[in-house]
């Protein structure tokens, strides 16, 4: 019997017991959940439709992964708009001027979330505190 996928556009909830382990966006959750469901041992699920499309759909997924921690979730999707200071200060050549930055910027602007191990930063206030501060 060919089981029948509904298509909804949201953001998906999976469970062991009462612990939410993995948030997820999907512009077909079923589906993708159904595919979850037979990689892990989730217990349940919990499928939110959301207006919200592309990069919205992804900021909102990321905030809930920040607020939410889960154990599966490794990373989050708008990764464009928090940085480690590692992968953003790649970018300058020069050893003591990449010191000189990741010293000042960790002493100025407070990370907006931890995650596996790391900190990570919003990066237009990165962006933002560099163009008005000579370091």
């Amino acid at each position: 019997m060919k089981r029948e996928i509904k298509i909804t556009s949201g953001i998906y909830f999976l469970y062991r017991g009462e612990k939410l382990v993995y948030v997820g966006s999907s512009q077909f959750c079923e589906k993708r959940v159904l595919h979850h469901l037979g990689l892990k041992d989730f217990t349940h699920f919990e499928i939110q439709e959301k207006e919200e499309t592309g990069l919205e759909l992804l900021k909102l997924e990321t905030e809930l992964i920040i607020k939410n921690f889960p154990e599966y979730n490794k990373s989050f999707p708008a990764k464009g708009e928090y940085v480690t200071l590692a992968n953003f200060l790649s970018k300058f050549q020069n050893r003591n001027t990449r010191a000189r930055n990741k010293k000042a910027i960790k002493e100025n602007i407070p990370p907006a979330f931890l995650m596996s191990g790391r900190a990570y930063f919003e990066k237009n206030k990165i962006e933002e505190y560099l163009k008005n501060k000579k370091v």
